[in-house]
């Protein structure tokens, strides 16, 4: 499987319990979550193994860090035959060559030159890492409605706010009770204190 080629591992930081993915399928809008247990191997085994068992993929993945700088790669082998299979592993093999200072300081086309030199590559435009949630302000308007006008109130008077904490991206909206008043009265959805 993949490595993390650090001294220091993840494995305090795991624990018992449970890695959800989240995949949002772009234009249809569409999030589906995969839930796979939490390994003492660390977070790389954790998502290998959602692949294997949810995309039924083999998937090697190599996470690097150096300084505060994480970096990775994936690699996934394509559906096919036993030679594409054999394939793979020498793949695997060449990507288990990358050190961490690589990863964290040559260009990626670069670094894929490098490694994979005897393959014909097509490498694509990159694209960058974006937060995206759904959590936005009519969605969690909903959300509040749904809780009902007596269980928001009494939360108001305990509180002196409201607060939800979306289970996709793990942030937290605090409403006061001006704006908790506007998404009753059914105003344009108020933009939450966070």
């Amino acid at each position: 499987m993949a490595h993390v080629r650090e001294t220091h591992t993840d494995e305090p930081l795991l624990g018992a319990g449970r890695l959800a993915v989240n995949l949002d399928t772009g234009e249809s809008g569409q999030q589906f979550q995969g839930i796979v247990p939490l390994v003492e191997s660390g977070l790389h085994a954790c998502l290998e193994a959602y692949f294997a068992q949810s995309e039924q993929l083999p998937t090697r993945l190599y996470l690097f860090s150096e300084d505060e700088r994480v970096s990775g790669l994936l690699l996934q082998a394509l559906p096919g035959s036993e030679e594409q299979a054999d394939e793979f592993e020498t793949v695997t093999a060449l990507a288990a060559t990358v050190t961490a200072v690589e990863m964290a300081q040559a260009p990626a086309a670069n670094l894929l030159e490098r490694v994979f030199a005897s393959y014909t590559l097509r490498l694509f435009r990159p694209k960058p890492v974006t937060h995206d949630c759904r959590c936005t302000p009519e969605y969690l308007a909903r959300i509040v409605r749904m809780l009902g006008a007596a269980e928001v109130d009494d939360l108001l008077r305990e509180r002196g706010h409201v607060e939800l904490t979306c289970e996709f991206c793990n942030r937290a909206f605090r409403y006061d009770d001006t704006q908790i008043e506007a998404i009753f009265a059914g105003d344009a959805p108020a933009q939450p204190l966070h």
